[in-house]
């Protein structure tokens, strides 16, 4: 008898401590949040991230233009009391207010660099072995919106 997504996806979780952690495949390169293979039969098939799905799972589907944040700031975790619904905006601010993303000379947002010539923040995004320039803004949060809705729209 196959198992339920929510049977296979909870037996990938680690529930001993206050974050439970997603013990199966990961995307190093998207900062270590967890994937996992949605769908019932490899017709239907879907890789999704780990934490959206435990969201999916307990409290049911994700509004369209929400993303699931995470409370702990740890992106293994997939305890649902640890996520939280928001928009690009709510997790731009929270990579902000913790200290995450670049630092340094680009910006702090990844995809995002500053261009010294036009004096504008600059987007761009790398997909397939190429980059893709995706525009020229005033601010720095401005670019790191478009570069989220082109991985969002184009690689996930």
């Amino acid at each position: 008898m196959r198992r339920t997504t929510a049977e296979r996806f909870w037996a990938k979780v680690d529930r001993s401590g206050d974050c439970w952690l997603w013990t199966a495949g990961v995307w190093k390169s998207r900062g270590g949040y967890g994937k996992f293979q949605a769908g019932s039969s490899r017709a239907n098939a879907r890789v999704v991230y780990a934490h959206r799905q435990a969201w999916e799972l307990t409290n049911g589907a994700i509004p369209e233009g929400a993303i699931v944040r995470h409370r702990c700031d740890n992106p293994p975790c997939v305890n649902p009391d640890h996520l939280v619904l928001g928009d690009q905006t709510d997790n731009l601010r929270d990579m902000q207010r913790r200290g995450r993303g670049r630092t340094g000379l680009t910006s702090h947002f990844r995809g995002v660099s500053w261009d010294r010539g036009r004096q504008k923040w600059q987007a761009h995004a790398y997909h397939n072995g190429t980059t893709k320039a995706l525009g020229r803004f005033d601010s720095e949060e401005e670019a790191a919106v478009i570069v989220n809705k082109y991985y969002k729209e184009f690689v996930l």
